[in-house]
């Protein structure tokens, strides 16, 4: 059929730009790239679909480089009928189950099939415009960081770096969305966030870390490693620096001239709708 074609046309579209990305990414070293150009090419691709919130449970075993857990994504259709959602996700993450349901709950039936970068999610029965559903990836592996994240992306023992432009969860790159998180991970990681209602339960050689986002935000990093937090609220707003034990910068130097960036950020387009900001600093 003409939309199987299309599909097809895009996908390989998407492969030539994983290659593109590659070879871009050897001679330039700018990552970020890979995430424009993956979400230029899929663009026509998601549209008509919006993401509003993603649900992350996750277990990070950074020794072993694995990564495992679920995500559900509450997806719009945005134009109908329609009955295939499409998302980005990591190559290394294998599927192993989806589960789709509507907004009371009542399962909806669906397969799953991926091809590189590409998941989609097809629908027995098309769903009309504006209705709502809750997408459930049951995925796990070990994330590909070459070409996705450059020399920065890392996934080891002391140090996780995996940036939106990893795709390290099912994401379509063009919507803002809601984030309620929660990871398991070695507890001598420090898991840097910008989260509100934060918590973080320590059993043993494990912690659990729980946070949710103040606002829709565009795309979310994972980054965890041997950090030490300085904090200062000025006003109404939380400052946090995170840097390694052996950081020879001054974090509150640091903070002061965040502060002040914000205010004339804040002057020329408005509030952001944070009331906390976070930066990491990372020597590699």
């Amino acid at each position: 059929s003409s939309g199987l074609l299309s599909a097809l046309a895009l996908l390989l579209t998407l492969a030539a730009v994983a290659v593109g990305a590659a070879v871009y990414t050897a001679a330039s070293g700018e990552s970020v790239a890979i995430l424009r150009l993956a979400a230029a090419a899929a663009d026509r691709l998601v549209a008509g679909q919006t993401t509003a919130g993603v649900t992350l449970d996750l277990d990070a075993d950074p020794g072993a480089g694995r990564l495992a857990g679920t995500a559900t994504v509450e997806v719009q259709a945005t134009s109908g009928p329609r009955r295939t959602f499409w998302f980005l996700l990591n190559p290394g993450l294998r599927i192993d189950a989806v589960q789709v349901s509507d907004e009371t709950g009542r399962p909806v039936a669906a397969s799953a099939a991926r091809l590189l970068l590409a998941s989609a999610v097809t629908l027995e029965e098309p769903v009309a415009a504006g209705q709502t559903l809750r997408i459930r990836f049951t995925y796990g592996g070990e994330p590909a960081l070459e070409p996705l994240g450059g020399d920065s992306a890392s996934f080891r023992t002391d140090r996780i770096l995996l940036g939106p432009e990893t795709f390290w969860y099912p994401y379509d790159a063009r919507s803002f969305f809601a984030v309620d998180a929660t990871l398991r991970l070695p507890s001598d990681l420090e898991v840097v966030h910008n989260g509100a209602a934060a918590s973080r339960v320590v059993r043993g050689a494990t912690q659990e870390v729980s946070w949710r986002s103040e606002r829709p935000v565009a795309g979310l990093a994972l980054v965890a490693g041997r950090f030490v937090r300085s904090e200062r609220r000025i006003g109404d707003t939380t400052w946090r620096v995170h840097q390694r034990a052996d950081g020879a910068l001054d974090a509150g130097a640091m903070i002061d001239a965040l502060a002040a960036a914000h205010d004339v950020f804040a002057a020329q387009f408005g509030a952001s709708g944070f009331s906390r900001f976070t930066v990491f600093v990372d020597p590699e």
